[in-house]
């Protein structure tokens, strides 16, 4: 239940990042072990994605690096096939002041109100991954992104009671957002959208795939926002977007490096305008 033989020794002490990922071994205890041997005050980042710790080595790292932890990655952590991070595991981290990037996956028990408590005193939240986490709506990612001016980071894709609310927010309060990862939230439409590409300046990455009410009206309006900024666009499985919003971004953003626009039936680059052939 503790460190194994090969982790122990005073270097431990020296680590400043910290990734365990997909050692199933780890559990609470190996986590308690972990932290008494290295001494826990270096460590500003940590990975424990895919491994078999609970909500008590949330509270454990948060009691230990109250200071100094800066990134927290816990994606896919299962007990006996159970998802076994929850609200109480995400209220603890409210401990790490310091917290800037968050990044959890699926966990149906993460809440409104466990996010609004982290969003108190983590103030310098940069980056925030909470794809699948399907208890959470507006009323929680509102309030945490009103507190968030330097986020630049934000994945609340298949988070399904997102809404345009959600954007709009985003839009009145994080003017430094570069990525954007709404997938498959279904009540997020072209008025959202329109709203983040008018304010983030910054943006350069969007994935809006399988969100059925973007449209062309979305396509043209991150073309008229964003023609410099914007990298890569993702709209897989958008039925509503048609060539006409597709042909006008890809003639506005000619910084543009990664378009998806897999399983859109109405898009077929039939009529955009090709470069002329070499002689």
């Amino acid at each position: 239940g503790g460190v194994p033989d090969w982790f122990e020794g005073g270097w431990l002490g020296r680590l400043e990042v910290l990734s365990l990922s997909e050692c199933r071994w780890v559990t609470d205890s190996v986590v308690s072990s972990l932290l008494h041997a290295t001494g826990g005050a270096r460590l500003r980042e940590v990975d424990l994605s895919w491994t078999s710790i609970t909500d008590s080595s949330l509270t454990l790292i948060s009691k230990a690096l109250p200071s100094s932890l800066h990134r927290l990655k816990a994606v896919g952590c299962s007990v006996q096939g159970r998802k076994s991070i929850t609200f109480r595991g995400v209220e603890s981290l409210s401990e790490c002041s310091q917290l800037r990037s968050l990044k959890l996956y699926g966990y149906g028990e993460v809440s409104d109100e466990s996010l609004i408590t982290l969003s108190e005193t983590c103030t310098h939240m940069v980056s925030l991954g909470v794809p699948s986490c399907c208890s959470l709506s507006d009323r929680g990612v509102v309030a945490a992104v009103s507190r968030w001016p330097y986020l630049c980071t934000l994945d609340i894709s298949r988070v399904p009671s997102v809404t345009d609310s959600t954007l709009q927010a985003i839009a009145a309060f994080c003017p430094q957002l570069v990525t954007l990862r709404v997938c498959g939230c279904d009540h997020v439409s072209d008025v959202g959208i329109k709203s983040c590409a008018s304010s983030c300046k910054l943006l350069s990455r969007i994935d809006v795939s399988a969100c059925f009410l973007f449209s062309d009206a979305g396509a043209i309006a991150i073309s008229d926002h964003l023609a410099e900024s914007l990298h890569s666009l993702d709209a897989f499985t958008c039925p509503s977007l048609s060539d006409e919003g597709i042909t006008t971004l890809l003639s506005r953003c000619l910084n543009i490096k990664r378009l998806n626009v897999s399983c859109c039936p109405l898009v077929t680059l039939r009529n955009f305008p090709l470069p002329p052939s070499p002689p």
